[in-house]
């Protein structure tokens, strides 16, 4: 009797010890992801951020380990605009085989202060869905990251209580893409000098009255997939950075950006770069379909004058072509964003807000773009 059920006593014993074994190696991850929250803090304050929590937990046996921060706060350094940002709870788990992947949960509520234009904000936000998820490579920086957002409201961007509502966004990052399956299924060799692979993909972002684009209220698509040529220096101030990457030439070649708003829909690519304020210069070559919807009502809002609306309808009809594929007429213009300016073509549309990273104000925008001419087919293109 005692030999017949001898091998189910060792299957036991084996399976206790396995158990035990790995509830051993589970509380030691636990311990380690504590310890690397807390290291991560410590980093954080040396560099002048402000980082506390009310408690800190661990949770998840026996599967992912979750690090549950109650009552976090970030204050961000004064050189770069001062204020911060709080949450009632943030979540960061991984799986005990897997460490280096972390998912953050930060579904719920957001608190953020800052300064602008001598003036203090505080807005709350509220997202149905909040998940990140990053892949930290072996030397400590990113191979890959993912956020996904779904039902974002926030309010208190501005004095009258304007809300911003986004139904979802998902942007995702891969380091040094190609070899394999990727973010855009490139087959290059790695080490291509490629830094990463972007992808963006944003629906229905609704606007304030006071921030409405000329087409209305709502952005109902940006989809964008481009890839960062040169690498992003590392270290704790994200302007500088910048700073350094822009200095080095560093560029966003863009293989495919669309846009949905209102009637118009516009297809791009180009590059786009930083200038020496840091802000965002751009490139592109566009078509653009549903203008003329879009002009007349523009037209209907006031917005422009009719006698105006109908001198573009006019030019525009001459310079638009059939596409192959059938469909509405497309335009195919130049889309250029410098010194803070929108330009379709020549023609100013629209003045971009000023990214301060902390420091003064760049320049104004122009209100003429040179360096354009209009061909002996109607196009319009940049004079070299």
């Amino acid at each position: 009797m005692t030999s017949r059920f001898a091998p189910l006593f060792a299957g036991l014993a084996l399976l206790t010890v396995l158990a035990g074994g790995y509830g051993a190696a589970w509380l030691l991850a636990a311990d380690t992801a504590r310890d690397a929250v807390r290291d991560w803090a410590e980093e954080r304050r040396e560099a002048g951020y402000g980082v506390m929590w009310s408690a800190l937990e661990t949770s998840g046996f026996p599967g992912a380990v979750t690090v549950t921060l109650r009552d976090p706060q970030v204050r961000f350094p004064e050189d770069e605009g001062g204020g911060g940002w709080a949450a009632p709870a943030v979540t960061i788990s991984a799986r005990p085989w897997n460490p280096s992947l972390l998912t953050v949960n930060g579904t719920g509520e957001h608190f953020v202060n800052f300064v602008a234009d001598g003036r203090v904000f505080t807005t709350r936000t509220t997202a149905a869905h909040a998940v990140a998820q990053v892949d930290l490579a072996d030397g400590g920086g990113l191979s890959y990251g993912r956020i996904d957002l779904k039902e974002v409201r926030t309010e208190g961007l501005a004095l009258d209580a304007a809300v911003v509502e986004l139904d979802s966004l998902t942007a995702a990052f891969e380091h040094n893409p190609g070899g394999r399956a990727s973010l855009f299924e490139r087959t290059e060799a790695r080490d291509t000098g490629i830094f990463g692979a972007l992808s963006i993909d944003l629906r229905d972002l609704r606007l304030p009255p006071d921030a409405a684009l000329p087409t209305g209220r709502m952005l109902q698509e940006v989809t964008l997939k481009a890839v960062v040529t040169q690498d992003l220096p590392s270290g704790p101030n994200l302007k500088a950075r910048l700073r350094a990457w822009q200095d080095n030439g560093g560029t966003m070649e863009v293989d495919r950006l669309t846009l949905a708003a209102g009637p118009m829909r516009i297809g791009a690519v180009g590059t786009i770069a930083l200038d020496d304020w840091l802000q965002p210069q751009a490139a592109l070559t566009a078509q653009i379909r549903g203008f003329f919807e879009a002009l007349e009502q523009l037209e209907d809002q006031g917005v422009i004058r009719p006698r105006d609306a109908s001198v573009a309808k006019v030019v525009l009809g001459v310079m638009a072509r059939q596409p192959p594929d059938g469909g509405p007429a497309a335009l195919e213009l130049p889309i250029t964003i410098q010194n803070r300016m929108f330009y379709l073509g020549p023609v100013a549309l629209a003045e971009l807000p000023p990214l301060r990273w902390g420091f003064q104000a760049p320049p104004g925008p122009g209100e003429i773009k040179p360096g354009f001419e209009i061909d002996e087919d109607g196009r319009v293109v940049r004079e070299e």
